[in-house]
This record gives structure tokens, C-alpha cells and sequence, in this order.
């Protein structure tokens, strides 16, 4: 940005929102860090030479309040070069600190960074629950992307997750996107006028109103897959299978992939190796595929607010 657009923005924004995050629930940690941390720590530091200053707003998400981060310890920095190993450090940082995921880890850290450097910047928290297609606007069902609880429901559709790691009686806090939008302007209406130097958090959920069990979401999407099916194979969607114990899911989900591949038990005499291999290959893919995605997401599936 140059200096002449830099001056304006300073001598006349009034509020600012940061709502940029990765919300990639296994994204590298090195990327979790610069966009959830360091981000919002630059924008901050912007804000506080913005003259006519009356609110800043950070976007950040609801599992932030639910666990104690223990700060008591830390762990000795190790560098990585591949994609693969940064995830995996992510995880482990997260894992140390009693958090479920990067994600949740950094976005936490943001909104302390936040807090730290604000000064008397009038500060406001929006911590939504998972964001998910509207409820009327734009549209009735609009989203952008293949976010949050998205691979989940689009791996269930096209075959590739036949089976859940989740209890079926907990209940999913799924917020619709244009509700969380709704909120943030209310918010900025009531706490922009005021520009009291204060810190003001807003939690944004449906579970409390409007409960929705694992079995029922489910279900529901099982209804729309059949009606409006994500293949062109005709074949009818099975129901989602819900297991509490990551052993039986992994068996379970072995079995059936191996069952829908076919080729690999009753694979044709005339069938060369190499192709075989590579049968074996997407199999074996598919399986890692549906472990680690549920693996990823297994803290919401029982996770249970007090």
C-alpha cells in the first residue's frame, strides 16, 4: 500500500475488522502461525495509528474459552523443511498445550497477542462456532469454499468415508455464516458508538437454542446424498456409521473400502501386477485418507461444552 492510501485509511477509518484466518484444521504450522498470529498482531499495530479509531474486531473461534492453555512450558524448536513434518509439529505443539489442533492453538494465541499490544484500542471478540452454508442470505445454503466440516460431508457423498469416529447423542454446534455476519454488525452497532477502552467477547453458537446430535446431522445429509447424489454411479448412499473407539472405526473402515474396491480381493487372472499395485495403492490412500481426516476432526465428535 502506498503512502497517499496509507494516510487516508489512518485520518478516516472509523472500525476495523480482521476476519482473515486459515481455518484449515491441518494446515502447516509455520502458515497457522504467520496468518493466525503474526497477522493480527500487524493489523493491530496498524490500528493504533488509525486517528478516529472506535473499534477494532477480531474474528476468532469458539473452542478458544474451553480449555486452559498451559503456558508453563515449552518445547525446543525443531526445524523442518517438508509440509508433512511442519503439520506434524503443529499437532504435537498443540497436543502439549491442551489443544485439539493448530488451528485452535494459533487462532488462541491471536486473540492473546491481541490483548497483549492493544493498549486502550476498544477491542471486539467474535468466537463462532463452526461456520457453515447460510440460512437465508445471500442464499439459502451459500458458502464459499471447502471449509471447517465441508471435507467431512464431501467425502461421506462421494464414498470415500462410509464410517464416523464420533458419539452419536453429542451434540455438533454448527452456526450458519450470514447468523455470524448478522452478529458482527449488531456487535459493531452497539460497541462502535461507545469507544470505551474495554475488551468484549461475543460467542456465537446454536447448540444451546437449537441442539443437533451427530446421529440427526447424519441423517440429514444421508437424506440429501440420496436425493441429490455427489457421483454418477446411481448407486444409493448407506447410512453413516458412528463408532466411539478409533480401532473399531479403522477396522470397519478397511473392510468396507476394500469391499467397494473390489479388484483387490477378487482381482481377474488376466489383471497384470502393475495394475493390481496400483489398486492396492488407492486403497490403502483411501484408508489413510479417511484415518486422518476423522482423526483431525475426533475432538468435536466428542467434545462436550460445560
Amino acid at each position: 500500500m502506498d503512502t497517499y492510501y496509507t494516510h487516508i485509511i489512518t485520518e478516516e477509518v472509523d472500525v476495523i475488522i480482521g476476519s482473515a484466518a486459515s481455518t484449515n484444521l491441518n494446515d502447516r504450522y509455520d502458515f497457522s502461525l504467520d496468518v493466525n498470529v503474526n497477522a493480527p498482531q500487524h493489523l493491530m499495530r496498524f490500528a493504533k495509528t488509525c486517528k478516529n479509531l472506535k473499534l477494532f474486531v477480531h474474528v476468532s473461534t469458539d473452542v478458544t474459552d474451553e480449555i486452559i492453555l498451559a503456558m508453563k512450558s515449552c518445547i525446543a524448536s525443531t526445524e523442518y523443511d517438508s509440509t508433512k513434518n511442519l503439520k506434524r509439529l503443529g499437532l504435537e505443539r498443540a497436543a502439549f498445550y491442551g489443544w485439539y489442533t493448530t488451528y485452535h492453538m494459533t487462532k488462541a494465541m491471536g486473540e492473546m497477542v491481541i490483548n497483549e499490544i492493544r493498549g486502550d484500542v476498544p477491542v471486539l471478540i467474535i468466537r463462532p462456532s463452526v461456520i457453515e452454508s447460510s440460512y437465508k442470505e445471500p442464499t439459502p445454503g451459500w458458502i464459499q469454499g471447502n471449509r471447517m466440516f465441508d471435507p467431512v460431508i464431501m467425502s461421506y457423498g462421494k464414498r470415500l468415508l462410509p464410517a464416523y469416529l464420533a458419539d452419536p447423542n453429542v451434540h455438533m454446534d454448527i452456526v450458519p455464516v450470514d447468523l455470524v455476519a448478522n452478529t458482527i454488525i449488531a456487535a459493531i452497532a452497539k460497541h462502535g458508538i461507545a469507544k470505551k477502552p474495554e475488551l468484549n467477547v461475543y460467542h456465537v453458537a446454536t447448540d444451546f437454542l437449537n441442539p443437533l446430535r451427530y446421529s440427526e446431522f447424519f441423517d440429514y445429509i444421508h437424506e440429501y446424498f440420496n436425493a441429490n447424489p455427489a457421483t454418477l454411479s446411481g448407486i444409493s448412499i448407506a447410512k453413516m456409521k458412528l463408532f466411539k473407539e478409533f480401532s473399531d472405526f479403522s477396522k470397519y473402515i478397511r473392510d468396507e473400502l476394500l469391499q467397494h474396491n473390489g479388484l483387490i480381493t477378487n482381482a481377474p487372472a488376466d489383471l497384470n501386477k502393475i495394475t493390481l499395485q496400483n489398486l492396492q495403492k488407492q486403497y490403502k490412500a483411501k484408508v489413510a485418507y479417511a484415518e486422518q481426516l476423522c482423526k483431525m476432526y475426533e475432538f468435536i465428535g466428542f467434545f462436550k461444552a460445560t
